[in-house]
């Protein structure tokens, strides 16, 4: 529900679903392809971000590589340099850090519950 009432996803507008091989993010991915949405599909396990293409996703990307948390240049580069319009994230921590700066203008997250850090203040 959050993705339609407080992402309020229009048809083209770049998806980027955290945590895409969890149940919550499989959802995600379902429902941003059904609203017309490009779908970029986030995880850590290159076999099981595979089935996000089968679920509607355009691309997926690993948010991990090489022991840090790395994504915002191919959110760039798969978005023609726009970015993000609507992040949906259930991971928080590095990923949310990592997340707000990968947001075409006036981008909107969704914070779906933190399964890693607790949440860290920005000013």
């Amino acid at each position: 529900m959050s993705l339609v009432r407080r992402g309020d996803l229009l048809k083209g507008e770049n998806l980027l679903v955290h945590g895409a091989t969890g149940g919550v993010g499989m959802a995600a991915v379902q429902l941003g392809h059904k609203m017309g949405g490009n779908v970029i599909a986030t995880g850590t396990s290159e076999d099981k971000l595979k089935n996000t293409l089968d679920w509607g996703a355009s691309h997926y990307l690993l948010t991990h590589k090489e022991g840090s948390v790395s994504f915002r240049e191919e959110v760039k580069e798969l978005t023609e340099g726009k970015g993000a319009d609507v992040i949906y994230d259930p991971v928080g921590g590095d990923v949310f850090d990592e997340s707000i700066r990968c947001f075409n203008w006036g981008g909107r997250i969704l914070i779906v519950g933190f399964t890693r850090e607790e949440f860290h203040r920005t000013s």
